[in-house]
């Protein structure tokens, strides 16, 4: 456990995970993005949560080789029966995310380097704040993004009254995020996704919550995908919960 057990282990209001969704970037990416089922699917088979983009206060100025350095994979500390708010379209959003996605506990993405984003408070012109972190980003470019300085960029995002999204407790990664099946808690589907999809996930030991789901019908659900997966694939379930506890 990271972070001291007396502090963090019993606090209701802190969540335990890391919530990662997908959404469609068909119409972003020439001959590569998809829907976000096949987003969510192409992750699930790669193992691998692609970096694929800055989404920094900067990015938008930054150069092709200075946006490479600062690409992320981003999760929410939202809570998991609070999923229902962001996967979904949101009013001035541009990105909408999807009831597709992946749980992991939060401890597993600390160890990948995450860091919880910073959102810089320019409401009303208070922009001394932000004044700062421009001039760490002039400096930056001019020093071509060596040295330390810049690393704290890719972990800022803005925060006034055309943008503010400090809501979804945003946390990113710099660089791709690899996982195992092990590593997952569980993964997030739409309550109508079809069977097959639902019956190999049950193969690996792999359970499933919808965003639409309560605390209690999350706990209801997974006891009872724990028992049919049981009985589906029991040696899977041995071998994922053999990893998960050498993991622990």
């Amino acid at each position: 456990m990271i972070g001291h057990p007396d502090v963090i282990e019993h606090r209701e209001d802190v969540s335990r995970f890391m919530i990662h969704l997908t959404r469609d970037d068909s119409n972003e990416w020439k001959g590569g993005g998809g829907t976000a089922r096949q987003n969510f699917l192409d992750i699930y088979r790669q193992r691998t949560i692609l970096a694929l983009r800055a989404h920094c206060l900067h990015a938008w100025k930054m150069t092709s080789s200075q946006e490479m350095k600062c690409r992320v994979a981003c999760f929410s500390a939202m809570p998991l029966s609070s999923i229902k708010h962001i996967a979904k379209p949101i009013q001035c959003r541009q990105i909408g995310l999807e009831p597709y996605g992946f749980v992991f506990k939060r401890n597993f993405i600390i160890e990948k380097g995450g860091q919880e984003v910073t959102n810089v408070n320019s409401y009303a012109g208070n922009d001394a704040v932000r004044a700062s972190y421009d001039r760490a980003f002039e400096i930056a470019a001019k020093n071509n993004f060596t040295g330390k300085l810049w690393r704290q960029l890719p972990f800022v995002s803005a925060m006034n009254e055309r943008y503010d999204f400090f809501w979804e407790r945003e946390w990113r990664v710099l660089g791709n995020v690899e996982f195992i099946y092990s590593d997952l808690v569980c993964v997030i589907l739409p309550e109508d996704s079809n069977g097959p999809l639902k019956f190999g996930l049950a193969q690996k030991g792999i359970s499933w919550i919808s965003p639409e789901w309560g605390l209690e019908r999350i706990v209801e659900e997974l006891a009872d995908q724990q028992k049919r997966t049981r009985r589906l694939n029991p040696q899977a379930v041995k071998q994922v919960t053999q990893r998960r506890f050498s993991n622990a």
